[in-house]
């Protein structure tokens, strides 16, 4: 019998749930062959950390989509996913957590919470899931490097930089993250490694971000302004590329909101090749030109006696009516009576095509998950086993694939790290 020991470097969501679910594969098909062991190397202080935050603390575990809507929420390959998902889905993540005791709740647009609303509550779970099995967690273990040397029984070498001593580890499962929440443990640390050991990567950049903006001339509003019901439009070079309608909060020099993080990623792409970035703010897309120039004239002509202030109050947020009047030169003393069609025209071009330049994004941070990564080429979709390293599999945020705000990042870091998990054991067993 070989003594064998599986090393998940990274304590978060995806690298806690490879762990525990090693173990269960092992003691329910393998307990009889090879002894193995599984471990955790975490380099801060507890493991989960950035999992206790997640969701503004919430946790947005999964979504209710059904696997082909849920899948079409990821870039740039979503296919590489579906084994994955089809190991450990929304479904089997609620009854695992059922089991342990979580109960969950679903809220608009599918979206999967644990009832309690805390997220600290789930990173608990899955930290004392992993103890009660058995899963040595190491933390304060900053990893320095992973190498690995061919036909050896531990052929991966794992310097630990605190201590300055190596582990040898016959399998290892990568789990480390991204770029974001680096003071949680995320700081990149997994993308050097993996080029070290021949894979390739995509350029990690900050996915799901706020975009700082050109300050407007006249903005004269405080705070920020919450925006409802709005087309927002990314441009670049002049050329339309991408629409998106619903929810976005504005600031004088900052946009952020789910519209504005959906279209991030593409900003972020484009700023980091040097091009021009701008967006365009549709406050009633419902409406066209035409159809809006008609709603003015109704209002301008029924309450001509109102100020154009109190008319436009009713037709857009008020913090920003000021910001309207001052920037298309509408005196604010004029009652509707007294707007002219030219009045109505500039007043009608700024709602429906107010433009912004994209200065930069916010720092990595700030930004909610990721986005490249080791390229999927490189990893098995089958079993998050890299193709380059027998042995050696990824999980997680470390993998170039991105999704969506709505619990889809999450199912994947579950999903892949379960996979990963299993098929970490079931490697271990045919060696």
């Amino acid at each position: 019998m070989k003594d064998q020991l599986l090393t998940v470097i990274g304590g978060g969501a995806s690298g806690l749930i490879a762990a525990g679910c090693a173990v269960m594969q092992y003691r329910q098909n393998f307990s009889r062959g090879n002894n193995i062991k599984v471990q955790i190397l975490e380099k801060m202080h507890k493991p989960g950390l950035k999992l206790g935050i997640t969701g503004k603390g919430r946790c947005n575990l999964s979504n209710t989509a059904p696997l082909d809507d849920f899948i079409e929420h990821f870039r740039p390959n979503p296919k590489f996913l579906y084994p994955a998902f089809n190991n450990f889905f929304s479904g089997e993540l609620i009854e695992f957590l059922n089991q342990q005791k979580v109960k969950v709740k679903v809220e608009r647009g599918g979206r999967i919470f644990p009832q309690s609303d805390s997220a600290l509550q789930v990173a608990r779970t899955l930290i004392d899931w992993n103890r009660k099995l058995g899963v040595d967690i190491n933390t304060g273990n900053a990893v320095q490097s992973v190498k690995w040397e061919k036909n050896n029984l531990y052929p991966f070498k794992i310097m630990v930089k605190q201590k300055k001593s190596i582990y040898l580890s016959s399998a290892v499962i990568i789990s480390t993250g991204g770029i974001t929440y680096p003071l949680t443990g995320s700081s990149g640390d997994g993308y050097k490694w993996a080029q070290q050991l021949g894979h390739r990567l995509i350029n990690p950049l900050p996915d799901l971000v706020g975009l700082y903006i050109d300050p407007q001339l006249n903005w004269d509003f405080q705070g920020s302004v919450s925006l409802k019901n709005v087309m927002i439009t990314l441009s670049l070079e002049k050329d339309i590329q991408h629409r998106e309608f619903g929810e976005a909060q504005l600031s004088k020099n900052l946009f952020e909101g789910p519209v504005v993080l959906k279209l991030s990623r593409f900003a972020v792409q484009a700023l980091q090749r040097k091009q021009q970035v701008y967006l365009y703010l549709d406050l009633k897309p419902a409406l066209s030109e035409k159809q809006l120039d008609r709603r003015l004239i109704k209002e301008f002509n029924q309450q001509g006696s109102k100020s154009a202030v109190k008319i436009l109050k009713c037709l857009i947020p008020l913090k920003l009516v000021d910001s309207c009047l001052s920037q298309t030169g509408v005196p604010k003393h004029l009652k509707g009576g007294q707007l002219t069609s030219i009045h109505r025209k500039k007043i009608c071009q700024w709602i429906k095509y107010n433009r912004f330049k994209v200065k930069t994004c916010q720092t990595p941070d700030r930004a909610i998950i990721t986005a490249g990564g080791v390229h999927t080429d490189d990893i098995n979709p089958k079993t998050m086993m890299s193709k380059i390293i027998p042995g050696l599999f990824f999980s997680g945020e470390i993998i170039d694939y991105a999704a969506d705000t709505g619990g889809f990042n999450l199912q994947a870091a579950f999903s892949t790290g379960w996979l990963a998990g299993k098929s970490s054991i079931e490697y271990l067993n045919s060696i």
